[in-house]
């Protein structure tokens, strides 16, 4: 009995929502062009909701990206088990978002419309926590990677 009190209290609060609230500085590079650089502000604000067995980790909340804002508040944003999904603004797609643990490091693949509904990267890149290009690099190279 004892045990399964403790495994249903180690459940809820491993998946039980946790209110995230991160503010930090990011750099926006191109991955070819490397005197493209421009700083922005990124902002995540919500509930994230973490998952055991297979299921996918949820967010609900907003995300901010210099002048971006992605609004996740009524539809939950789903991460894949390499904590990756599709990005959208106003229902656009606008790239592929990379995470580690509950939004501590992100990175952004910015994708450019071919037309058709066809997307492709634009070789433009989104991270942070960062101050350097070889900051947002590093972290763009570590989540990208673990997809790979």
């Amino acid at each position: 009995m004892f045990i399964l009190l403790l495994a249903t209290r180690f459940y809820m609060a491993y998946t039980g929502a946790k209110e995230i609230h991160y503010q930090y500085k990011g750099i926006k590079y191109h991955t070819e062009k490397k005197e493209l650089v421009e700083y922005t502000d990124i902002k995540v604000d919500g509930k994230y909701y973490r998952s055991l067995f297979g299921k996918t980790d949820e967010f609900l909340g907003t995300i901010k990206v210099g002048d971006k804002v992605f609004n996740y508040s009524n539809t939950p944003m789903k991460f894949n088990e390499y904590k990756m999904t599709s990005i959208e603004e106003a229902n656009e797609h606008y790239g592929m978002i990379y995470i580690n643990d509950m939004f501590k490091k992100i990175t952004i693949d910015v994708h450019m419309n071919k037309g058709n509904g066809v997307y492709s990267s634009s070789n433009w890149l989104i991270s942070g926590p960062c101050i350097n290009r070889k900051e947002a690099v590093s972290i763009s190279d570590y989540l990208i990677r673990n997809v790979k």
